[in-house]
């Protein structure tokens, strides 16, 4: 089995860089912001990005829902500082860059509007467990976005959705 270790502050250079001319990246995007304009989110929720990366997706949440608080969540601190690069030239003040492994993350049961994970989950430990998680910290009516290289997801529940159990 292949588990090369990656250097994610050489990364956090470079990805930005690589998405500002690969067309899947741009189609990515456009197709995120078609998306969100139908999510039904009300001033003051709580949305949330998981291995924000750069933080494309979190400061293009932040600044279609301006009354709302993003939290961009990543555990690496070259990552994190180009995303607060990002939110400091945008003037987004709704925007709160949080140095943390996923894993770590806990939030209040049905307290998010909306959670994304783009380009993430498969370099997370156990993602099973993790969307598992992500689905108590949803309200009712909540909204979910996922992309992987191989495609992406996007959810719209109209109650929280049950998870199964980790037991098995």
């Amino acid at each position: 089995m292949f588990s090369a270790q990656v250097d994610w502050s050489r990364y956090a250079r470079d990805y930005d860089f690589m998405g500002q001319y690969n067309p899947a990246y741009q189609q990515l995007i456009e197709e995120f912001l078609g998306i969100i304009a139908h999510w039904g989110i009300s001033d003051r929720e709580l949305l949330v990005d998981l291995g924000a990366g750069t933080g494309n997706f979190p400061t293009v949440l932040a600044e279609h829902f301006p009354a709302c608080r993003v939290i961009h969540v990543d555990a690496n601190a070259a990552m994190n500082g180009v995303a607060i690069k990002k939110a400091r030239e945008r003037d987004l003040s709704n925007l709160d860059v949080h140095l943390q492994d996923v894993t770590e993350c806990n939030y209040a049961a049905e307290s998010i509007a909306a959670v994304v994970s783009v380009h993430s989950l498969y370099a997370m430990p156990n993602p099973v467990r993790i969307v598992k998680r992500m689905c108590g910290w949803l309200r009712p009516g909540a909204n979910a976005f996922f992309a992987t290289p191989v495609g992406h997801y996007r959810f719209g529940f109209g109650h929280r959705p049950a998870c199964p159990s980790d037991a098995g």
